[in-house]
């Protein structure tokens, strides 16, 4: 009787594990999908075989791949409610602006809330286009900053942030510039929706720096801050 080689069977079990596995990867796409560390739409769409479009179009919540928390999960195709378009336009652009102002508070060392009551031009201009894009009330767009702007892994940072939604549970985040982020720490909102709040940089924090997110209790990113600079 002919003996099958110790290489064959080899073979045949790498074969049919890989089998497996290929098709527990493609049954984790079919509906949705679990966001992993430094997650990209990119990866997501490449992972599951679907186009970033796709995954914009069934997520109407992520304008982007800094929405993206890991441990959550995504749609992966677009169902009959993810037709919010006008709805995520308008949360886009508030982000927007925000990220401007908090970059530009960070810029000269300064928190969101001294910079605009220093310059109460700015905050004006801000809640005159939040109502005209259909903000409620005089809230101004949702903005961030961190400081110091620099730091090695495991220092104590503050981030501040404006705009949020008042008297909410808020999450904040930490992950690597466009990609998804790892919850790291968790505060309340005051009732003007500002956030003052100390983190720790995570001690994985890769050299290339880092981004911090603030969430509002309703599961989208609000405001990130301009980027942190990992000292090793």
């Amino acid at each position: 009787m002919r003996r099958n080689s110790p290489c064959l069977l080899m073979l045949v079990l790498l074969a049919g594990s890989a089998l497996a596995t290929g098709a527990a990867e493609a049954t984790s796409c079919e509906g949705t999908v679990a966001i992993q560390r430094n997650d990209t739409l990119s990866s997501i769409a490449s992972r599951c075989g679907v186009s970033e479009a796709s995954l914009l179009s069934a997520n109407p919540s992520v304008q982007g791949s800094g929405d993206l928390q890991v441990g959550a999960t995504l749609h992966v195709r677009p169902g009959t409610d993810a037709g919010n378009g006008v709805g995520a336009t308008v949360r886009s652009f508030s982000r927007k602006a925000g990220d401007t102002v908090g970059t530009l508070a960070s810029d000269v060392g300064s928190s969101v809330q001294d910079l605009l009551d220093k310059n109460p031009d700015l905050k004006a201009r801000l809640d005159k286009v939040g109502n005209a894009v259909g903000l409620t009330g005089d809230q101004p767009a949702a903005m961030a900053t961190v400081l110091p702007r620099s730091g090695p892994p495991g220092s104590t940072v503050t981030i501040t942030a404006n705009g949020l939604q008042p008297s909410s549970p808020v999450s904040i985040g930490a992950g690597a510039p466009g990609a998804a982020y790892s919850v790291i720490g968790h505060t309340q909102s005051t009732a003007d929706g500002a956030v003052e709040s100390k983190v720790t940089v995570p001690n994985d924090a890769s050299g290339s720096g880092i981004v911090f997110s603030i969430v509002t209790g309703g599961g989208g990113v609000a405001v990130w801050t301009s980027p942190f600079a990992v000292e090793k």
